[in-house]
């Protein structure tokens, strides 16, 4: 494999641009008083602590208790009794008082004189039970304000959520687990909903330590409102993540449009973090880039508005694992805060020197790439005389000269927990084996199910297959047919896909035909030859008004169906390998059952579109991150046979097949290993459960293992 190695640095020298200036904060959005600090802390306590009630009861029925014995005490009352006596029987009138009895009195006998004061509170209770209901009627007005959250919000550097959808408790729970290292932050969520209700529901469904000291608040609210959006704090927000809304997509992604116009321009004054927009249709994305106000630059809005299809991200993978099964898992756990996931880091000691040697350098961490600055055509920067644009190269050639402004991409378990080794961990490898690559074959893959984005999904098994290949879509027909839930006809079909310009003689590598059936039937699924199919992936077919698992219990039908199928034609002898099953899925419970249809690959479409929100939300490069990592031109992840770096029986550590892998132009960053069991490890250290190894022991590598590299090809 050939490349042409770089030894410049890929940002220019006259490009490097001077610090970016502060942003000035708002002045209508000013330091809190301690006054007003103290009335948000005690709402935020009352509001969302089970035991508040009482605390605050016992607490103003003491305050009230000393404030009378003081009072008792300066207006002379008991003159005369002394000492501790006189104090206990003060606060005991106090507190009888307080019950509308009494105290001790100048005369008359003092325990009767109790009793019949006791007697005449209950008395008084009765004439006063009006007042009582006023003073009631009021107080509930107040809780009432309370628990529906009327106060603004005076957090700092929190991440604000707009709007609420099935996506709301994995991502909440994914930035709790991004702030852990943190010791925690705030998360504010403001959608048209009833504070109690979301509150119930988050408080009820995230158990306390996984919280990990973050801190939820919550408001109802209009996201597209502009006093709603300052009422939440939205311009001081480190980051402001928009979910989508409804069940119809146009009407969704219009919702987020109107939101993002609302933020970006709607406001007085101007958001100061990033605004992460989740789409339900590519073909929106240039409408929500127009909802941008114009006050911004172009660079400004590319940096601004970072937008995510989470359909078109999990149909690519779904493709992807269609010819590589695994690389689910290995998104699912590099996007995941809990184990490895992306950081970006200035290194200034590795100024001038190549990228090669950066990958040798860090012992708890994987140097995947490079991230710098561009000069671009367009807008001028104000302080360096030209636009500036953020751009990623994943495994750029080993002799890339590392600038003084270039960030490194790394995997890594947290961002404190990796360094700078004073020295290079390269150590002598070897040649790999002179072992080709399979060459790719034509091959047949079925798609079970329908959505309005399939052209993506037609051109992206176009890209990923072999000249000659096939696709074959089966989805329900119409509802005249027969079928409920229906789907579109066979011409609507075509229809869609040339609207889309996805037309069939434009396509390269695969010729596309379509069957009309009930996935749910084994007799449909037969009639289609199931066992031909070298890959088979069943979408989910949401539906309104119907939660996530019910949708995934058809799902998990068709699976067994498949491979019951495919097993008793023995379509393993028949294709002369096993074929692939790779199936979408909505709620994580499904996921423990997904194991009992054999399927090679799943993903959890909520939880990995939760995780990419979250990403994105804490660092806003990774938007550019992820399109490379997805996107089958350039480098990308890949999962390949181990027998491509190393010998049959031989014992290689990871650092040794990190240099096997700079060898042919790639970066190892993990590995499928039968010695540690069926899950991927990434970037193995020895703080990596369940292993107990680091980069430099050896392991023996046999056949069938797998390495995770990103690579070209």
């Amino acid at each position: 494999m050939a490349s042409t190695e770089l030894q410049s640095p890929l940002l220019s020298p006259n490009t490097a641009g001077a610090p970016e200036a502060p942003k000035p904060v708002p002045s209508h959005l000013k330091p809190p008083s301690k006054a007003e600090k103290a009335k948000y802390d005690f709402e935020y306590y009352f509001t969302t602590d089970a035991g508040a009630k009482p605390v605050v009861i016992i607490v103003a029925n003491l305050t009230c208790v000393t404030i009378l014995t003081i009072l008792f005490f300066l207006t002379n009352n008991l003159h005369q009794l002394s000492g501790m006596h006189r104090l206990l029987e003060i606060m005991w009138m106090s507190f009888g008082k307080m019950g509308a009895g009494g105290g001790m009195g100048q005369n008359g006998y003092l325990w009767p004189t109790r009793m019949i004061l006791i007697l005449s509170g209950f008395m008084k209770m009765g004439a006063f039970s009006l007042l009582v209901n006023f003073l009631g009627d009021a107080i509930d007005a107040r809780m009432e304000d309370l628990f529906e959250g009327k106060s603004r919000v005076l957090e700092e550097n929190f991440t604000l959520i707009l709007g609420w959808n099935d996506k709301i408790l994995p991502l909440v729970k994914q930035l709790c687990q991004a702030n852990e290292s943190d010791g925690g932050a705030p998360i504010v969520v403001m959608a048209d909903m009833d504070k109690p209700e979301m509150d119930g529901f988050l408080l009820d469904n995230i158990e306390p330590e996984e919280w990990a000291g973050s801190k939820l608040v919550t408001r109802g609210g209009n996201p597209i409102n502009p006093n709603d959006l300052e009422f939440v704090a939205a311009p001081i927000a480190k980051s402001i993540v928009v979910l989508s809304q409804g069940f119809d997509p146009d009407e969704a992604d219009a919702q987020a449009a109107r939101a993002v116009l609302a933020l970006t321009g709607g406001m007085k004054f101007q958001p100061q973090g990033w605004v992460v927009v989740e789409l339900r249709d590519s073909d929106n994305i240039p409408v929500v880039k127009l909802g941008i106000s114009d006050k911004f630059s172009p660079e400004e809005k590319e940096k601004l508005v970072l937008p995510l299809v989470g359909s078109s991200l999990i149909g690519r993978l779904m493709v992807q694992c269609s010819v590589e099964p695994g690389l689910a898992r290995v998104f699912d756990h590099i996007l995941d805060f809990s184990g490895n996931e992306f950081y970006f880091k200035n290194w200034p000691q590795l100024t001038g020197q190549k990228f090669a040697n950066a990958c040798f350098s860090f012992q708890d961490a994987v140097c995947i790439g490079i991230c710098t600055e561009f000069p671009a055509e367009g807008a001028e920067d104000p302080l360096t005389g030209e636009r500036q644009m953020t751009r990623v190269f994943l495994n750029p050639p080993g002799d890339t000269i590392i600038d003084a402004t270039d960030e490194l991409i790394f995997i890594a378990e947290d961002d404190n927990s990796y360094t700078c080794a004073d020295r290079k961990f390269l150590t002598p490898c070897g040649k790999c084996p002179e072992v080709s690559e399979q060459k790719k074959t034509a091959t047949r893959t079925l798609c079970i199910g329908w959505r309005r984005d399939m052209h993506e999904m037609v051109f992206e098994v176009d890209k990923w297959t072999a000249p000659g290949s096939n696709l074959t879509i089966l989805a329900p027909g119409t509802a005249d047919d027969g079928y409920k839930p229906d789907g579109p006809s066979v011409e609507d079909r075509v229809g869609e896909l040339e609207d889309a310009g996805c037309f069939a003689d434009k396509l390269l590598n695969i010729a596309v035909q379509h069957s009309v059936g009930n996935p749910l039937l084994r007799d449909d699924l037969m009639k289609v030859d199931i066992h031909t199919f070298d890959a088979v992936l069943i979408l989910t077919n949401e539906q309104e008004d119907q939660d996530g698992i019910s949708s995934d219990s058809r799902s998990l039908v068709t699976m067994l169906l498949c491979r019951d199928i495919q097993r008793k034609a023995d379509a393993e002898g028949i294709l002369g390998h096993a074929p692939v099953l790779i199936s979408e899925i909505l709620d994580p419970r499904t996921a423990e059952l997904v194991n009992i249809a054999a399927a090679d690959d799943h993903m959890v479409s909520n939880n990995l579109i939760s995780q990419c929100l979250a990403q994105m939300s804490q660092e806003d490069t990774i938007s550019n991150l992820i399109d490379d990592l997805f996107n089958p031109v350039g480098n990308e992840m890949h999962i390949k046979d181990i027998r491509l770096y190393a010998f049959p029986g031989e014992s290689l550590s990871f650092w040794e097949l990190l240099a096997r892998g700079r060898t042919r132009l790639e970066v190892v960053i993990g590995f499928y290993c039968a010695n540690f069991g069926p899950e991927v490890i990434l970037n193995p250290t020895d703080m990596t459960p369940n292993i107990g190894i680091d980069k430099s022991t050896p392991i023996l590598w046999q056949d069938g293992d797998r390495v995770v590299v990103i690579s070209e090809d």
